[in-house]
């Protein structure tokens, strides 16, 4: 999982490049206010209690030129919606599988009931449900994700769509909160020529390495978008959460001439933030202060066969 918050000034454009492997044509650019998925609506009246519907369930999403391609969504989107909660909140997630195989729902990184943690030692049959329950433990504000983890089939899954954002917000925030914030759940995928996803069969050889090592893919979404440019207003600051919800590629994300600002990790705020180049790490909470310049947003991880994962233009 990789986690940033990004601060920047200026106008940010965030398009995303596929690899340049064989793939199919990728959409045009388009500009967004915001690239954060929907949040999911608590429909609980209860104080601190968050009690939400999460159904797994196939569908054909237009992800790339060429017709629709089948995927697995939570609640007819990749990726899902955010779950949205506080430090002390009882959460109850009611989990619909419609899938034709055995699923879960894995609160990652989140430190809950072994019976709520959605194991593969608890997998939802096809066509079951099952109720997740915990309290979200004090002191555990920060950005994570959640996911499937059923046995031998989270490679999988999460590759055909299913993953989501987990917020867990403090009650004591020392951040504004008049920030706009962004969640941006960065994922790669690999497809084939008629646009289907390219997920080799399980006893394969290829099966068996992507199973083992990760995959990386051929085209790279943010929020399930490609290339999406986001308009930020001249001096606007805002505060970005960013997932890394790829299963084997790294991000090293640069603008060359600046810096970012360190302020968190999946595990809150940090004491006092920090002025860095950014790190080769998987989680990151960072700020970048963007001047009047067209700079490139680099992804600095080695990637021969690849040009920039980013571009970012300020005004």
């Amino acid at each position: 999982m990789g986690i940033r918050r990004m601060v920047a000034s200026g106008l940010l454009a965030v398009p995303l490049l596929a690899m340049s492997r064989s793939r199919p044509s990728l959409p045009a650019e388009a500009t967004h206010r915001s690239v954060s998925p929907v949040v999911l609506t608590n429909v609980s009246r209860l104080p601190a209690t968050v009690e939400v519907t999460i159904t797994a369930a196939p569908a054909r999403l237009d992800l790339v030129p060429g017709g629709s391609t089948e995927v697995f969504t939570y609640n007819g989107s990749s990726p899902g919606p955010t779950l949205e909660v506080h430090e002390g909140d009882r959460v109850v997630v009611h989990f619909h599988n419609r899938l034709d195989e055995p699923s879960t729902i894995h609160w990652h990184g989140m430190h809950i009931p072994f019976a709520a943690d959605g194991s593969p030692f608890h997998p939802v049959a096809p066509g079951a449900s099952f109720d997740y329950v915990f309290t979200v433990p004090k002191g555990s504000a920060g950005t994570y994700w959640y996911h499937p983890h059923p046995d031998h089939r989270t490679g999988s899954q999460v590759a055909r769509g299913l993953y989501g954002a987990l917020i867990v917000r403090a009650v004591d925030d020392p951040l504004p909160a008049t920030l706009t914030e962004q969640v941006m759940v960065i994922s790669d995928n690999r497809f084939r020529d008629d646009g289907s996803i390219d997920i080799p069969a399980r006893h394969t050889m290829p099966g068996r390495i992507d199973e083992e090592n990760g995959r990386e893919g051929d085209v790279i979404f943010v929020s399930g978008a490609v290339r999406p440019t986001i308009a930020i207003r001249s001096g606007e600051v805002q505060r970005w959460r960013v997932i890394n919800a790829s299963a084997a590629r790294v991000y090293r994300l640069a603008i060359p001439g600046h810096t970012f600002l360190h302020v968190g990790s999946d595990g809150g705020l940090m004491p006092w933030p920090a002025f860095r180049h950014m790190p080769d790490q998987d989680i990151r909470d960072i700020a970048a202060y963007l001047k009047r310049a067209v700079k490139p947003v680099r992804n600095k991880v080695p990637d021969s066969e690849g040009p920039p994962d980013f571009w970012a233009s300020g005004y």
